[in-house]
C-alpha cells in the first residue's frame, strides 16, 4: 500500500477523488480508441497506475512533477520505458515526437495555465491527446480545438476497475497538420515573449529564432492574436511562456 508520508508527498489541496479510478480493464486500449503499440507521454503521472496499466502495451514516457511520485512510480511500475520529474508546462516542444499525451484526472494542473499549455504541446503529437476524467470534462480542450483546428470529442466509457466496473469520461483532442504547424509556432513565439518583449512586430520578426520559422507579418500577428486568445482563457497567468496582459506592438 503507498504511504504518502514515506515519500513527502503532500495531497494538501488534491481533490479526495483524485487517482480514485485504477483500471484493471485488458481492453483499456481499445475504449480508450488508443492503437497497439503507441508512444505515449504520460504527464501528471501521480502514483503511475494508469501509466502503468498502458506500459502493458505500449512505449510509456512518465512525468511527474514531483520527485517523490516519480520515484515511487519507478519503483513499482518497471514496464515503464522512462521516468522524468518535470512540470507538464515544459514536457516537450518537438513535432511527432509522441503519438498520443495522456493524463488521468490532472485536477491540479487545471488551477493555473499549466494544463491549457500542456494540450497546447499535445497538438505537436502525430495523434494528439487523451485525457480520462472521473466525473467531469476539460476545462479547455474544446476552446483549444476550435483555436487550433484540431478536432475535440468526448464520451462515456465504462471500463474494469478495482472495486468493480466504473464509468469514465475520455477526452479526445485530434491534431491534423494545420493544427501542429500554429502550435509549434506559437509555442516558439511565446518563447520569444518569455525572453524579452519587443516593441515592435519587425523587431520580433528579426530574431534569429523567429527567421528559421520563416514567417509573415501576417502570419505573425495571427499567432500573437491565438497567443492573446490562449492567455484570456486562462485564469491564472502564472506559467512559463505567459504574461499578465496581451501582447500589443506598435506597427
Amino acid at each position: 500500500m503507498y504511504k504518502p508520508e514515506v515519500y513527502g508527498w503532500d495531497l494538501n489541496g488534491i481533490s479526495s477523488k483524485y487517482q480514485c479510478i485504477i483500471s484493471t480493464d485488458s481492453q483499456l486500449s481499445r475504449k480508450l480508441g488508443i492503437a497497439p503499440q503507441s508512444k505515449i507521454l504520460v504527464f501528471a503521472g501521480c502514483f503511475g497506475d494508469w501509466a502503468g496499466a498502458l506500459a502493458e502495451v505500449h512505449e510509456v514516457h512518465y512525468t511527474d512533477v514531483s520527485r517523490e511520485m516519480t520515484d515511487y512510480a519507478r519503483k513499482v511500475f518497471p514496464k515503464i520505458k522512462s521516468f522524468s520529474t518535470r512540470d507538464a508546462i515544459v514536457t516537450h516542444e518537438t513535432p511527432f515526437r509522441y503519438d498520443w499525451s495522456f493524463s488521468y484526472d490532472p485536477q491540479p494542473l487545471t488551477v493555473g495555465g499549466h494544463f491549457s499549455i500542456a494540450m497546447l504541446r499535445s497538438i505537436l503529437n502525430c495523434r494528439g491527446a487523451k485525457i480520462v476524467w472521473p466525473d467531469r470534462r476539460s476545462p479547455s480542450l474544446e476552446m483549444l480545438s476550435k483555436l487550433y483546428g484540431a478536432k475535440f470529442s468526448c464520451e462515456h466509457v465504462k471500463i474494469k476497475a478495482i472495486g468493480g466496473e466504473k464509468e469514465i469520461t475520455v477526452d479526445t483532442l485530434l491534431t491534423n497538420t494545420l493544427a501542429r504547424k500554429k502550435a509549434f509556432v506559437d509555442l516558439k513565439i511565446m518563447r520569444e515573449l518569455a525572453k524579452r518583449p519587443p516593441k515592435k512586430t519587425t523587431e520580433l520578426l528579426q530574431r534569429k529564432s523567429v527567421m528559421a520559422l520563416h514567417l509573415s507579418i501576417a502570419e505573425l500577428n495571427q499567432s500573437l492574436a491565438r497567443i492573446n486568445k490562449l492567455t484570456q482563457s486562462i485564469e491564472d497567468l502564472n506559467g512559463e511562456y505567459f504574461h499578465s496582459r496581451e501582447v500589443e506592438f506598435e506597427e
